[in-house]
């Protein structure tokens, strides 16, 4: 029987906190650079565990997951009370818990789709906020995008029905070369956050993001992130 060694999840007490604020809608997002003490032994790990593309497990995740329990609650916290100080009147918490992720986002690596614009739904949790973690030490590239339509109403965030419906008439691009792009006519990239070892971004769970890649890079090399929403 293997024992996972929980303190390698410990949180590195020399972390870099940065807020930023963007979009239109102002937007927080959260930063934690060096957010784990042990980098090396989680990346490690990621190596080891056993990943599925069964899509009870995945999900709308695109790539391969592994869904396992870490401690996490110090973690949580603290991203918690940070985007506390934008938004006061978000109070509770419904963790969805940790997701693994490896990705090699070439073309028909799991299903012939897209990875389009998104938000993250889930609906069996309540979930205000999304992070996720960057495990790769090499083939960085890449990171967090943020969208918004290119056409009125030209949408930000997923605030009722009304919008999750405008953004659901928007064409996604579906297109063996770039697997993972998106139709520049109905899209609007108006930040990203670089993807870097050992860092943390986290925002709110209705703010439309994606996976930035050219969608070739990571066609035989792993895209290795944790991501989670609560």
């Amino acid at each position: 029987m293997k024992l996972l060694n929980s303190k390698i999840f410990e949180l590195n007490p020399q972390r870099k906190i940065t807020h930023q604020r963007i979009g239109v809608g102002q937007h927080h997002v959260l930063i934690i650079d060096d957010v784990f003490l042990s980098p090396d032994a989680v990346s490690h790990l990621m190596d080891e565990l056993i990943y599925s593309d069964d899509l009870e497990i995945r999900k709308s995740g695109a790539g391969y997951r592994c869904d396992m329990a870490i401690p996490r609650d110090k973690l949580y916290k603290e991203v918690f009370l940070e985007h506390y100080k934008f938004y006061p009147n978000i109070r509770t918490i419904d963790e969805q818990g940790c997701i693994f992720d490896k990705y090699f986002d070439g073309a028909n690596i799991i299903q012939d789709t897209s990875y389009p614009p998104h938000i993250d739904s889930h609906p069996n949790y309540q979930c205000n906020y999304a992070f996720v973690i960057y495990m790769n030490k090499k083939n960085l590239h890449g990171g967090t995008q943020f969208l918004r339509g290119a056409k009125p109403p030209y949408v930000e965030a997923v605030n009722n029905d009304q919008d999750m419906q405008d953004v659901m008439n928007i064409n996604h691009t579906i297109d063996h070369d770039k697997p993972w792009d998106y139709r520049a006519d109905q899209w609007t990239r108006y930040h990203m956050v670089e993807m870097k070892f050992n860092r943390l971004i986290s925002y709110r769970s209705n703010i439309l993001h994606a996976i930035y890649t050219d969608g070739k890079f990571y066609r035989e090399k792993p895209r290795k992130t944790i991501v989670s929403n609560f």
